[in-house]
Order: C-alpha cells, then structure tokens, then sequence
C-alpha cells in the first residue's frame, strides 16, 4: 500500500472538487451581473428594439417575454410631464442609479477576481500534487 500516492489521490479529488465550484461560482457571479445590467437596461433596450417592429409584432413580442405592458402606457402618459421636469430630474437619477448598479458590478467583479485567484491556487496545487513523490514519507524529490 502506497500510502503517499493514496494521499495524494484523495487530496486531488478534493482540490478538483472545490475547483469546481470555483469555476461555478464564478459563472453565477457573471450571471449575477448580467441579471444586474439587465434590470437597468431593459426597459431602454426593449423600447429601442419595439420601436422597429410593427404594433402587431410588437404587441407579441410584449406578450411573450413579459413586458410591462402597463408601464409602457404610463410612461406614454407621462411623456409630457417627464420632458418638462427631465433636466432636473435625469441627472440625479442617473447618478443614483448608476451608482448603485455600478456599486454592486463592481462588487462582483471583485468576487470574480477573488475566485479566479482560488482556481489559480487550487490548479497549482492539484499539478504539485501530480509531481513524482519520493519514497514514502520522504518528500519528492526537486
């Protein structure tokens, strides 16, 4: 029974599996942030892309992915009233909106980071346990 080589398996098997859920986490954060830039820019996106489309085509497209229709008619409604105050109005809420979706990418972003920085370690470690083992007890050989 090799008991240094035993060792080294089961140690790898468990780096390979927290690897794992590194690179699993690290795609639910990218998902997080997609979710994020989503919810800010949906509704822009949305009209931008409806305004190409006839009403017909458009009404099913609102169908389908779920628009809102209601918020749509309110914000014809209020279309007026937002352009006499939108001057006002438009900085601070893109400064505050900005803000905050910005504040939470960027914490993301960092969880990213830190994450990469796990696999990275996580990858040398499960290659150095791959390297040749001296005899048993001894450590390998350099």
């Amino acid at each position: 029974m090799n008991r240094d080589a035993i060792a080294r398996e089961r140690r790898r098997r468990e780096a390979v599996e927290a690897l794992e859920f590194e690179q699993q986490r690290e795609a639910a954060l990218r998902e997080q942030i997609e979710e994020t830039i989503l919810e800010e820019e949906r509704q822009r996106v949305d009209r931008e892309a409806l305004a190409h489309l006839d009403p017909a085509e458009a009404a099913l497209v609102r169908e389908i992915l779920g628009t809102d229709d209601e918020a749509d008619e309110d914000d014809e409604a209020l279309e007026e009233w937002d352009e006499m105050f939108a001057d006002f109005e438009e900085e601070d809420e893109d400064a505050a909106g900005d803000a905050g979706a910005g504040d939470e990418i960027g914490r993301l972003n960092a969880e990213i980071e830190d994450s990469r920085s796990r696999q990275q370690a996580l990858e040398r470690f499960v290659d150095a346990l791959g390297r040749a083992a001296g005899p048993e007890g001894a450590p390998p050989a350099t």
